[in-house]
């Protein structure tokens, strides 16, 4: 299945607690993409404007490959200045919401701009999946 096609099975979900998880191939998560009516039950402190919209989750750890080159890669993009930082059971972890107004061909793009500035990888060596949680 094609990215658009997750995003769009995601948006048109009424199933409560699904994410779209961005996986490297040696199974790290690059990214994490949640509805944001989901996140209202956490309270962290993130902005929530568009209930049917997404909310964009990459967290940073020791344990990842390269993790100081993307943090740092991420904190001096162009993208960083509309992420919210959180600090986590100790990792660096970034919020932002996405509209569900944006085109699912626009979510798309955006989230393939991220992974290749923050990762520095080849696409096609991501892999996707949508589950409940």
């Amino acid at each position: 299945m094609k990215l658009i096609e997750f995003i769009q099975q995601l948006k048109e979900t009424s199933e409560e607690n699904v994410q779209l998880d961005f996986f490297r191939e040696n199974g790290q998560v690059l990214l994490q993409i949640y509805k944001q009516r989901d996140v209202t039950k956490w309270k962290w402190g993130i902005d929530l404007t568009d209930n049917e919209g997404f909310i964009l989750n990459l967290t940073f750890n020791s344990q990842k490959t390269q993790n100081k080159e993307n943090l740092k890669r991420f904190t001096t993009s162009q993208k960083f200045k509309d992420f919210k930082s959180i600090k986590l059971f100790n990792q660096n972890s970034f919020f932002r919401g996405i509209s569900e107004k944006k085109s699912t061909t626009e979510t798309a793009n955006y989230i393939i701009e991220l992974i290749g500035e923050v990762y520095n990888i080849d696409l096609g060596t991501i892999y996707y999946t949508l589950k409940a949680y």
